[in-house]
């Protein structure tokens, strides 16, 4: 199994790599500066703004909550059991710094989960409160 994965990930360096070759000769033809390997990798339409959509259906959404939700809560009580169940392991403050981000990289996951199957189809996953919203540092 091992091989396989390893013979995948060779393979898709190598197409990857191609890609890019050609991408770079094309754009160094038409005048311009291909973007650096990296760069082309990870994001090959550009670096996402924060702005756009990404359409997703419905039932996909709700049953990527359902899977995350479960998850994050696992996560975040298999720290707490951490806590309940290990007496006499490590230094205290490491045990403690353990637990909390168990908890909260859980709690985190699970947030995920559950706006994953709240959200509506033109809302985005997160708000990001601006300075200017309405409502803020008004008395």
């Amino acid at each position: 199994m091992m091989i396989i994965l390893a013979v995948q990930g060779v393979v898709a360096f190598v197409l990857g790599t191609l890609a890019y070759v050609i991408k770079s000769r094309q754009l160094r033809r038409l005048g311009q500066k291909p973007p650096p390997f990296l760069m082309f990798v990870f994001f090959p339409r550009g670096v996402p703004q924060g702005n756009e959509r990404v359409s997703m259906p419905r039932l996909l959404r709700v049953l990527l909550g359902i899977i995350f939700l479960p998850c994050g809560a696992f996560f975040a009580l298999a720290g707490i059991l951490l806590l309940i169940i290990e007496n006499h392991g490590p230094h205290p403050f490491v045990l403690a710094a353990l637990v909390l981000g168990m908890v909260g990289i859980g709690s985190g996951i699970g947030f995920v989960g559950f706006r994953l199957i709240v959200v509506t189809n033109d809302e985005p996953l997160f708000k990001w409160r601006s300075k200017d919203a309405p409502g803020r540092g008004q008395r």
